[in-house]
Parts: C-alpha cells; sequence; structure tokens
C-alpha cells in the first residue's frame, strides 16, 4: 500500500530581522517597523523613529516571515505596518494612495491598484 504524504511549506512568523548599517548587523523586531520598500534592488526597512536601514531579503521573504495581520504588501516595492498608516483615499478606478504616519518616512505616494485595492480594504478593515 502505498502512502501520500503532503508536504506542507511552513511559513514562520519571526519577531526579529536582521538589518545592515554599513558592516554592522542589528536585529530589528519586526513589530517596530513602519514599512519595508525597494528601491533599485535593494531593501530598506524604517522604523517608527524614522531610522532607516538595509535588509538583505527581498521583499517576497519578508512577505513570508511578518505577521500579515500587522503588514500587507501594497504592491511590488512595499510592505506597511497598519500601524504606519495615517489615512488613506480612494482614487480613480478604484486605486487607493496611502498616507503615512510621516511623510518623512518615504518620499512619494504609496499607491495600491485597483486589482489589490479589494484585499487592502479587507484587510485593514479586518484589525
Amino acid at each position: 500500500m502505498e502512502q501520500s504524504y503532503k508536504m506542507e511549506e511552513k511559513i514562520t512568523v519571526k519577531s526579529k530581522i536582521i538589518a545592515k548599517r554599513g558592516n554592522t548587523y542589528i536585529p530589528l523586531n519586526i513589530k517596530n517597523i513602519a514599512v519595508f520598500y525597494s528601491i533599485d534592488r535593494l531593501i530598506f526597512a524604517i522604523d517608527f523613529s524614522g531610522k532607516k536601514f538595509i535588509i538583505d531579503k527581498c521583499l517576497t521573504e519578508i512577505e513570508e516571515t511578518v505577521n500579515t495581520r500587522n503588514f500587507f504588501r501594497v504592491n511590488r516595492s512595499v510592505i506597511i505596518n497598519s500601524d504606519a498608516i495615517k489615512e488613506f483615499k480612494v482614487i480613480e478606478y478604484g486605486k487607493i494612495i496611502i498616507h503615512l504616519a510621516s511623510p518623512e518616512w518615504m518620499k512619494g505616494d504609496i499607491q495600491v491598484s485597483q486589482y489589490t485595492a479589494p484585499n487592502f480594504r479587507e484587510w485593514i478593515g479586518s484589525i
């Protein structure tokens, strides 16, 4: 009799992530991160005090290790902590613009596509 085993992917929610500052590595509390974002293939984390750190992981890896109750990947280049959101507004075609609690954290608007917007509204409404 042949047994079939279902391999389950184990996704582990972590409490810390390793950041890099120069040649120093710093374990950061993930709950203190306001936003993760990508620019020119570099991944940054900004904590709630406004400090910026380089992270040696891609956003997909980060997305798999953060608590999805608190964090949401709003687009290809941004994962946001719900506590970092000051407000959001719906613009044309159902897209959403998010304003952060501190505008100094990131330059430019954080935009959620019309396809991701329903999931974002469901997530933000469930917190």
